[in-house]
């Protein structure tokens, strides 16, 4: 994660420092594991029925930026605090 906009999160946290989010924090995403998504794509592009389809990769369900930190705060042990 490190030089991501996630890895600024996990190290605001890991810090007790505020952490940041591009854009609302009550916005809600379906955020993904760049690694899951890929071995799903992977998985599409070697099953020959999955030709000529639209596939979705979900994530686990969508959080708001808000939630999202909170949930990486809390993860360290920390209180969240959010700039």
């Amino acid at each position: 994660l490190r030089g991501t906009f996630m890895s600024m999160i996990f190290e605001a946290a890991y810090w007790g420092q505020k952490a940041m989010w591009f854009g609302r924090l009550d916005v809600p995403h379906d955020l993904l594991y760049l690694p899951d998504a890929a071995a799903a794509c992977v998985l599409l592009a070697l099953n020959d029925e999955a030709y000529g389809q639209t596939w979705h990769v979900p994530g686990a369900g969508p959080l708001t930026g808000e939630e999202f930190i909170r949930r990486v705060f809390e993860a360290y042990g920390k209180t969240p605090k959010i700039g």
